[in-house]
């Protein structure tokens, strides 16, 4: 699944002319009023720990840690956003308020449509633009909503 974002990134770049990287900044960034925000690598001292990759062979910090997007010499679509926990949660304030109709950013269609689970790729648990909770297994972990639109009930923010 993770070559159809790979595939929608690179769409994305030709038809906006710009890197997804300035894409990001100029769709998401700019209008949010978001600082704290980037596409890694980022230095170390400001980004938790991920992972000890073993592929890699040594503590991921700061940089991607998906290895489909650590080899590719673009930005992806499905990782390496950066964010401070306070420029994340008026981020993620911004999707609720845009999913409930309430935000001239963007469209509650298009926030719908973007965390609606694909159908035609069972059984996948990706949404258009997120994942969603796996039954088994999760990286959500077991107290995550099942449900696609887990934040949709809540209305306010």
């Amino acid at each position: 699944m993770i070559w159809v974002f790979l595939l929608l990134g690179i769409f994305l770049e030709r038809v906006g002319r710009n890197s997804l990287r300035d894409l990001f900044f100029q769709e998401v960034v700019t209008p949010l009023g978001l600082s704290g925000v980037d596409y890694g690598p980022v230095p170390a001292k400001e980004a938790a720990a991920t992972e000890v990759c073993q592929w890699r062979n040594r503590l991921v910090q700061g940089e991607v840690f998906d290895e489909n997007a650590a080899v590719l010499p673009f930005s992806c679509g499905h990782a390496g956003v950066f964010a401070k926990a306070i420029e994340l949660s008026r981020w993620c304030r911004a999707w609720l308020e845009a999913y409930h109709g309430r935000s001239s950013w963007l469209p509650a269609s298009v926030a719908k449509l973007i965390t609606t689970r694909v159908k035609t790729l069972p059984p996948s648990t990706w949404a258009f633009g997120w994942d969603t909770r796996s039954e088994q297994g999760s990286s959500a972990g077991d107290r995550f909503f099942r449900e696609e639109l887990w934040w949709a009930g809540f209305s306010r923010v």
